[in-house]
Formats: C-alpha cells, structure tokens, sequence
C-alpha cells in the first residue's frame, strides 16, 4: 500500500493543546463498521455503550518525565528527550540544541546529574547514545524531580514565563491507572479514563485488566517510505502478568468482548496472542516491533478505543486496518466537521469491527 492512500487535512485549530478540565467529558465517536454507522457521546456514557461481562484491557505503563533540560560544559544551553534505555543509567536520547555533540561531551543537568555521549547519532532514529551517572532508583528520583513531560511537538509550550503548566502536565499526560515506569510517551486512550468512570463500568460487570507495553519513539517515528511495508518499527518491551493472561484467556475462551484500550494494548494483544492460548502460568515477558496495516488478521480483540491520530502514521494505518481505510477516512471527517478533538490531548473514538 501507498504512503499518500493514508494522507488527510486536519486544520491547525482541531489539535488540542490542553486535554478537557474533566477527562472523561471528552467526545467519544462510535463506530459500527458492519452497519457502516456512526453514534456521538460523551466518553462518561461508556458504561451504557458497553454490555455487562465485555473485558477492558487497558496499556498501565507510567510515563516517566524524560524531558531534561540543562547545559553542556561550555555552557551552551541544551535539552534532551529520554528515548529508551540501553542499559542501567544508559539511555539514547533526542537533543533539541544549536549545538553540535561529539562523542565525550557530558551535558550537565539539575540534580548533580550527568550525561556523557558514548556513541555517535544513529542515522535512521536520530538517537544519540548516553551514559549518565546514576543509576536505577537514583537515576529515577532524580528525573522525577528534574524532568518535565514528553510532550509530542505537536503541543506547543513555553515553560520559561514561570508558569506552573509544565507540572500540571506531568499529571494531565498520563493514565489514572499508570502503575509501571518506563514509557517516554503516553498510551493516549487511556487519559479519557477516570477513577469514578472505572468504578461505574465495573460495578456493571465489566472487566477491567491490564498489560504493560512501555512506548518508544517508535511509535511516533514518521513513516518516510512509499511503500508502506518497508517501514520498520523499534522494539517496544512488553509484560502480562500471569493473572492478567489467565483473565484475557478466559474471556476470549467465554466468547467475551475484548475491547482493547489503545494501539499499545492492541499490538501487545496481538503480539503474545499464541503465549496467551499456550499461558503456562506464568508472566509473558517480549518485545515488538509488529506494523499493523490494513490486509491484518486481528485474532484478540474484538473492539478498540483509540484517539484521533496523525496523517500517515503508523497509529493511523493500525486504526485503518481494524477499522476499514474507506470508513476510517470517512469518521474522520466527521469528526473534523463535528470540531472533534485530535490526538494526544483530543477526543476518543470506538470501533466495533
């Protein structure tokens, strides 16, 4: 398939900057795709959408706050992204500086805490190795004081004027269920989700279970090849624990509805489907780095609730192939039309296959 097949306008005014005062009053577009049909609600009304026994599988990953501000030694101003960790205390990151890097350079941070490039920029991610020197528990606290949230560039901030927005968002770019440190980027279907929504969907009977997929910069890297079977992924790392398999398991065994929260759960679920049907009681641990694009065969979920994503995107090209390019392409500009909501910090859709 072509790059250009998975193209569309969106304007510059339908991408939200600030996420609703109240998460689950966002918008929540419905989409039937054997009925061809269309339903508007608001993401508070999912109780009485879904049915008693349907399964909830929703990405708990915690965004860590990877965005470190600081200087080289020669003083010169720079910030970096955390991207993925390499080891303990070594990482690659993004740089966002005039300056150049070479190898050996250290980058002094708030904290006492410093980076020094161990490697040259890798070509196809831009990533530049670093060794910092702290490590696990104390390299964490220390970013948990200094960092601020990894926002996508598409939200535009400036945090130099004093506000306090920057701590607002540390809150505001992550799940209310995020329990397992590691993501540099925020499983976004997950921000609709309040502690009383849960509350209310499982006192209707439906379950609600958790995976942990830790998101990359992979998820976010544009596809730049024309044929879009030549783009590759980064590896994402993934865990089930073994109650959560046993739980998933036993729903799809019952026939119940799994609704997958995300593209992460989505692509977790697909990507241990086998480990799942052969648990053998214990956690599933991986990686991956599966590209779900139209001509796909889903075996786990049976619905999606996702957000609103970017032209061209690997999120956008998953959302195609469990929902239909034609009919994808068609909700989309409904949701444009209807002054929807787009991406991270936007509005939600639901897709019944």
């Amino acid at each position: 398939m072509k790059l250009k097949e998975f193209d569309y306008f969106l304007p510059k005014s339908s991408i939200a900057q600030y996420p609703k005062t109240r998460r689950d009053q966002s918008c929540l577009m419905v989409l039937h795709c054997k009925s061809q049909s269309i339903e508007h609600y608001r993401f508070k009304q999912l109780p009485q959408i879904l049915k008693k026994d349907d399964v909830l599988v929703m990405n708990n990953s915690k965004v860590i706050p990877a965005r470190l501000i600081g200087a080289k030694k020669t003083g010169a101003k720079t910030e970096i992204t955390l991207s993925r960790p390499i080891g303990d205390g070594q990482w690659y990151v993004f740089t966002k500086s005039r300056a150049s890097f070479a190898l050996g350079d250290e980058i002094v941070l708030p904290g006492n805490l410093i980076g020094k490039i161990t490697g040259a920029r890798i070509p196809e991610t831009f990533e530049i190795p670093v060794t910092f020197n702290k490590k696990g528990k104390s390299f964490m606290t220390t970013i948990g004081k200094i960092g601020r949230a990894p926002l996508p560039p598409y939200i535009t901030r400036s945090y130099d004027d004093g506000n306090e927005r920057y701590r607002l968002d540390l809150l505001d770019y992550q799940p209310v269920y995020a329990k397992d440190p590691g993501s540099v980027a925020a499983p976004t279907a997950g921000l609709h989700f309040t502690k009383p929504l849960l509350s209310r969907l499982k006192s209707k009977g439906i379950g609600v279970h958790y995976v942990t997929l830790h998101v990359g910069p992979g998820t976010f890297k544009p596809v730049t090849s024309e044929n879009i079977k030549d783009h590759k992924l980064i590896p994402e790392s993934y865990r089930i624990a073994s109650h959560e398999v046993n739980r998933i398991r036993w729903a799809k065994r019952h026939k119940r509805r799994v609704i997958a929260v995300g593209s992460t759960t989505l692509r977790v679920l697909e990507a241990a489907s086998k480990n799942i049907e052969l648990y053998r009681e214990k956690d599933i641990v991986g990686e991956t780095d599966l590209f779900i694009y139209p001509g796909y065969k889903f075996c786990m979920a049976d619905a999606l609730i996702t957000n609103f994503h970017l032209p061209c995107s690997t999120l956008f090209m998953l959302v195609a192939a469990f929902g239909g390019l034609s009919f994808i392409q068609k909700a989309y500009q409904e949701a444009i039309k209807n002054s929807y909501r787009f991406y991270s910090y936007g509005d939600a859709m639901l897709i019944f296959p």
